[in-house]
């Protein structure tokens, strides 16, 4: 990934409905009637992160165009007057056949299998995840040069992100702290 010495601020979505509930809400939102949407907590932990946000002079907001990352970015958005920028790139994991199930049947899914490798049907492994978010940040990156950027997203996603930020490579990419929702990360 080249350098432009561009700071890049990492902000999970707040809390919403699928966290709580334990259900998937993956990337076939579009499809969804009741798409998971921030929760009054997620409200909270978004207004908490805009606060925190204030003195890092931010220049772009990008975001996935899922409801809760976008309901996240708004708050932030409108508390530090700027437009937010979407990008598909940014979507939650495609977990295929799981969509709609819970998380813990998903998890079940991988057990004795490669993370990194394994992809369930229909659906992307953790080293597809980070491909796109790879292409995404060498685009960010053949864009902008020395800019504060907040990129609000999905937990794998932005854990995937967080390992090609610190430069962590293969079965390490899993020891990688994993981010919670209305957490922010900051990589320089």
């Amino acid at each position: 990934m080249t350098d432009n010495s561009n700071t890049f601020f990492l902000l999970r979505h707040g809390q919403a409905t699928s966290n709580v509930s334990g259900l998937i809400a993956s990337a076939d939102e579009e499809t969804r009637n009741n798409p998971s949407r921030l929760t009054e907590l997620g409200i909270k932990q978004a207004k908490i992160a805009a606060e925190k946000l204030l003195g890092e002079s931010i220049d772009f907001i990008y975001s996935s165009p899922f409801k809760r990352t976008m309901e996240t970015a708004s708050i932030v958005a409108e508390r530090l007057g700027l437009d937010i920028k979407t990008d598909k790139r940014l979507s939650e994991v495609n977990v295929g056949v799981f969509s709609g199930l819970t998380v813990e049947e998903y998890g079940d899914y991988f057990d004795g299998k490669n993370r990194l490798t394994t992809a369930p049907n229909g659906g992307e492994s953790l080293m597809d995840i980070r491909a796109r978010v790879k292409d995404f940040l060498d685009y960010l990156n053949s864009q902008h040069k020395n800019k504060n950027i907040l990129i609000v997203g999905h937990g794998d996603v932005l854990w995937m992100m967080m390992s090609i930020l610190s430069g962590v490579e293969g079965e390490d990419m899993l020891k990688t702290p994993y981010i919670e929702n209305g957490e922010i990360k900051k990589f320089s």
